[in-house]
């Protein structure tokens, strides 16, 4: 007979942890890579403010790979972003909607 053992982290204020939908995790349009940056989007703070060039950073990928992944997010409808032009006029920057669960995507 097959057995599994599992040995958890701790999970408390001090051993932070962070919850997903099993949704997220067994959506079979996303890539393994795409899952990893949501779940990495999530594991921050609420307030946390996405900055593409320090994500891809953070997790290794390159301009190019980010970008795919961002409009895949975005095409199953677990982010959407808004453009918007800097008030210094030197460029523009991008509010980010995260969501859990993909929404419907027309």
């Amino acid at each position: 007979m097959n057995k599994t053992t599992i040995y958890r982290a701790k999970h408390n204020n001090q051993n932070p942890f962070t919850r997903v939908s099993n949704n997220l995790i067994q959506d079979k349009r996303l890539k393994p890579d795409e899952k990893l940056t949501l779940v990495f989007i999530l594991s921050n703070a609420d307030k946390w403010v996405i900055n593409q060039n320090n994500l891809k950073n953070q997790l290794g990928i390159k301009k190019t790979k980010m970008q795919r992944i961002i409009k895949n997010l975005e095409n199953t409808g677990y982010l959407t972003r808004e453009k918007f032009k800097l008030p210094d006029a030197k460029g523009f920057g991008w509010n980010w909607t995260v969501y859990e669960n993909g929404q419907n995507v027309n």
